[in-house]
């Protein structure tokens, strides 16, 4: 027999395979269970005990592969992270809405012409970790500037960066400042700090494992939601890139390339940047 908090749970997971949103879900699950719902406080705090990172161990008895209890919680966090993503989409297009509703005042007021003058929340330019997008508009456009050179006697100087181990030395307050710049609905904006805060790791060799310690730094790899959070936190990389400068990212790799007649020049350029 499931306790009433498992059974919510179960109840969860059903819901995300149907594709509903955190809002929708608990929306229906408080229409059912009513005084013995869990508040959403509840829900988050009973994730707290899977933001432990440790190795996951697997043990095969007779032919049956049985998942070690942290690999049940990653998933009960996989699962959490799927109900609230819809919800951060969302939020995504609904500000998109209000920045097309400011362009179309044509910024009557000062705020207005602030959120009308700026691009979108995600760089236009990132092409890393988004539906329809891919390296290969990266390669394009660079084939299309060394296209466009060659034809009128020019030549092409590009600089490639790669941020090494990106993902762990996130920052993870510049991550929660543009996270409130984005004025997220309900209860979102707590739970994504519950998600990226107070997260710890062990590690384990030869059957011995460490005390457990903080992770100040870097988001959880693994999770659907860490790669838009990730992208999130690197918007801004290029945004000091002057013309006729230009760049490209994915995810964490970008590269700068620049267009002259004179090879000294364009060089100079980038290396002002």
């Amino acid at each position: 027999m499931l306790s009433v908090q498992m059974e919510q749970w179960v109840n969860l997971k059903f819901l995300v395979k149907l594709g509903k949103t955190f809002t929708e879900a608990y929306a229906m699950l408080k229409e059912v269970y009513g005084n013995e719902c869990l508040s959403c406080t509840q829900v988050f705090e009973w994730f707290k005990g899977f933001k432990e990172g440790r190795l996951l161990d697997t043990v095969t008895l007779k032919g049956t592969k049985f998942e070690s209890a942290e690999a049940v919680k990653a998933k009960a966090t996989e699962v959490l992270d799927k109900l609230t993503e819809a919800d951060f989409q969302h939020c995504f297009q609904q500000w998109k809405s209000r920045m097309a509703r400011c362009r179309d005042r044509q910024g009557e007021d000062i705020e207005g012409e602030k959120v009308a003058t700026s691009n979108k929340i995600l760089n236009e330019a990132q092409s890393g970790f988004r539906s329809c997008r891919s390296t290969t508009d990266n390669f394009v456009a660079l084939q299309t500037e060394i296209a466009d050179a060659y034809a009128n006697k020019q030549e092409v100087v590009a600089v490639i960066f790669d941020i090494e181990s990106a993902f762990d030395s996130t920052w993870r307050p510049l991550i929660l400042n543009k996270l409130a710049e984005i004025n997220l609905i309900d209860n979102i904006l707590s739970f994504l700090t519950n998600f990226l805060t107070e997260r710890s790791s062990v590690v384990t060799v030869n059957g011995n494992t460490s005390h457990s310690f903080i992770l100040e730094n870097g988001v959880p790899q693994g999770s659907v939601l860490s790669t838009t959070l990730f992208i999130l936190a690197l918007n801004d990389i290029c945004s000091t890139v002057i013309p006729p400068v230009k760049y490209a990212l994915y995810a964490e790799d970008f590269f700068l390339y620049c267009t002259g007649k004179n090879t000294s020049t364009t060089c100079d350029m980038l290396q002002n940047q």
